[in-house]
């Protein structure tokens, strides 16, 4: 692979303003914000894609949108997209700047955990209360992504907040999802506070009964364990 190719304006600039985020972050963990492969992001800043031998590199220019979200990743102004010439990206840009939730798109310490944790959603879908006005900045990520709103599995839920650098719980409330009072469970409603007693007191029937082997009984409490913790922490926001 060649590595005396200079990178475009713009993968210069995003390489840049990805080194001087603080703490710092990998290309991993910028591509998780963005929501696009490490392949992908490591391609537009280098400015090519290798061809394979032989072959001559491929320029790569990223497309506005995906350049946008790559620049809010790192941090990156409209001003200064269009100071490297890309004027379409930096329109798009300041229209997800308008779009940010309530407290703004964080870049702090603990936001990589949260990335390394979302898993893939693979799991089955769980109904979430979505209002029927929900916000533009979190439906606008959503339908980039591809996802229904009202049909959101819990590692697509972990993900969104991720990307907003929230945290599940203020994930669901921000985007209305939740209610702040749902969201704690000293004052969870009574048919909740019922059903999760019921939820326990099946469980322990379960695991006490002696048809099952010591490994079933384990299997059987550990596999209701989480489920438990996802439905508190995708309506109860993890408290």
């Amino acid at each position: 692979m060649p590595r005396d190719l200079p990178s475009t304006p713009e993968g210069a600039l995003i390489r840049r303003a990805r080194e001087r985020v603080r703490p710092k972050i990998s290309i991993a963990v910028a591509a998780a914000r963005a929501a696009m492969s490490p392949e992908n992001w490591g391609h537009v800043e280098r400015g090519y894609q290798s061809q394979g031998r032989g072959q001559p590199p491929r320029v790569v220019v990223a497309p506005a949108d995906t350049l946008a979200h790559m620049s809010r990743a790192v941090g990156l102004t409209a001003e200064e997209l269009r100071d490297a010439g890309r004027h379409d990206a930096a329109d798009q840009l300041q229209d997800l700047i308008n779009q940010t939730p309530p407290g703004g798109f964080r870049t702090q310490a603990r936001f990589p955990a949260l990335i390394t944790d979302a898993q893939p959603a693979t799991e089955t879908a769980t109904e979430a209360p979505v209002g029927a006005k929900s916000p533009a900045w979190f439906t606008s990520e959503a339908n980039r992504r591809g996802l229904n709103i009202d049909l959101l599995t819990v590692d697509q839920l972990r993900s969104l907040a991720a990307h907003f650098g929230y945290t599940l719980g203020e994930l669901l409330l921000n985007a209305g999802l939740a209610t702040e009072s749902e969201l704690k469970i000293g004052e969870r409603p009574a048919s909740q506070s019922r059903a999760l007693a019921e939820f326990d007191a099946a469980i322990k029937e379960i695991v006490s009964s002696p048809l099952l082997s010591k490994r079933d009984r384990e299997a059987v409490q550990k596999s209701a364990d989480k489920t438990r913790q996802e439905i508190v922490e995708t309506y109860l926001g993890g408290q």
